[in-house]
């Protein structure tokens, strides 16, 4: 049997069975151990994968791959990030998006749904393509190399970065939270997200968040320069809130740290 702490307020509205689990008491964490062995099976890992190198520098891991597309991205930080789809036959040029810094992409039947988030600034977006083919198409021999300046000579690097961020439709830009997951459940859009001090359920709707339910008195989040993973159909964040400072940074209060997992109507919390 599955012990937690159901939140059952509006939740119960779309459904949604949340339970949390506080690894600091040692029967709850007992309880998380049996769930994950219960539901989460180990998955074959991607295998490690870099798309180029510049002076030396690999750039470029592989966060995600089907028949058809290899993705690949990477995060700086302040210094911005990026989502590299090439075609999994035709290998040489990839369709590129500014993203700082990607947390998530989600494949579903209509296409593809990227959530990013940059602690570091505290901003955050979700965005959607139906194919990697309308982002713009760069040669993948040019990658390394100022191949931003030589297209758009004429426009500025702040009006370059907007012009490869904000392809596709943006379902919603904020600032001043950090986004953890978006998922689907009912053709509708879900976030999981945090402030500085609780995390959040909320539907995605019209540019905005639609506050749900408070699902946790802890922020969640974490400088993660790896995107959501996926085991067992769960979708899967990690967030630790012990590393890195900035003295911008309006997240950096209390202290937390564990994992989200959401599938379908179920989101399962554990942290310390």
């Amino acid at each position: 049997m599955l012990i937690g702490c159901q939140s059952p307020n509006r939740n119960e509205a779309y459904r949604f069975k949340t339970f949390t689990f506080d690894l600091n008491e040692a029967d709850e964490s007992m309880e998380f151990a049996k769930w994950k062995e219960k539901h989460l099976n180990d998955q074959p890992q991607i295998e490690p994968n870099i798309l180029f190198t510049q002076d030396s520098t690999p750039v470029g891991s592989l966060y995600y791959s089907d028949d058809e597309y290899q993705v690949y991205g990477y995060c700086f930080g302040e210094f911005g990030g990026a989502l590299l789809f090439q075609d999994a036959i035709l290998k040489d040029s990839i369709y590129y998006l500014e993203s700082t810094c990607p947390v998530m992409i989600d494949r579903r039947a209509d296409g593809f749904y990227i959530t990013s988030s940059s602690t570091h600034s505290g901003s955050a977006k979700i965005q959607f393509f139906e194919s990697p083919k309308e982002l713009i198409n760069v040669p993948l021999d040019s990658l390394n190399g100022n191949w931003k300046e030589k297209r758009w000579p004429q426009l500025s690097n702040y009006e370059i970065a907007l012009k490869l961020g904000n392809q596709g439709q943006i379902l919603v830009d904020t600032a001043g939270l950090s986004f953890n997951l978006c998922f689907q459940f009912e053709d509708q859009n879900f976030l999981i997200y945090s402030n500085s001090k609780s995390t959040f359920l909320g539907k995605v709707t019209s540019g905005s968040i639609q506050l749900i339910d408070l699902l946790m008195r802890k922020p969640s989040w974490g400088y993660n320069y790896d995107p959501t993973d996926k085991i067992n159909g769960f979708f899967h964040y990690n967030f630790d809130q012990g590393t890195g400072f900035s003295l911008r940074n309006p997240f950096q209060q209390e202290p937390s740290q564990g994992d989200i997992y959401v599938r379908n109507d179920t989101i399962v919390i554990s942290h310390k």
